[in-house]
């Protein structure tokens, strides 16, 4: 038993051109047509600024607060686009270095310093060769 597929699987549907007649060939005769089928030809985006008013949240009384607090966050992480562990602890221990991924970046730590964030001391052990050494091992 053979089956329809593109009647089960399928529909038709029409297809409608917003925007005037595309089908002139004159941009003045086509111009003049769109106002019969207007569509938006000019529009913008706007920052989530605009959109946290009391405008769209009449409730809550602390809207520009938190507006601000937002803006805060979203120009310090732009002013410092490059983040790693700890900021590598400070300046002294070492220096937050752009991996080229992700904005994250890696510590590359000064000389006394180590770790994934520069926060760890090294230690630098001295090894002391005392004088007793076993018998065996002194031949003159």
């Amino acid at each position: 038993m053979l089956m329809n597929i593109s009647d089960k699987y399928f529909t038709k549907s029409n297809v409608t051109i917003f925007g005037g007649n595309i089908s002139i060939k004159s941009f003045d005769d086509w111009y003049k047509s769109v106002s019969d089928n207007p569509v938006l030809v000019k529009y913008g985006i706007s920052t989530i600024f605009d959109l946290l008013t009391s405008g769209h949240f009449s409730g809550d009384s602390y809207i520009f607060q938190k507006a601000a607090l937002i803006k805060l966050a979203v120009n310090r992480y732009l002013s410092n686009p490059v983040y790693c562990y700890n900021q590598c602890t400070d300046t002294i221990h070492g220096t937050c270095i752009d991996s080229g991924y992700f904005q994250f970046g890696i510590c590359q730590c000064k000389s006394t310093w180590t770790g994934i964030d520069c926060a760890t001391p090294i230690q630098h052990y001295i090894d002391t060769l005392h004088n007793s050494v076993s018998a065996i091992w002194n031949t003159k």
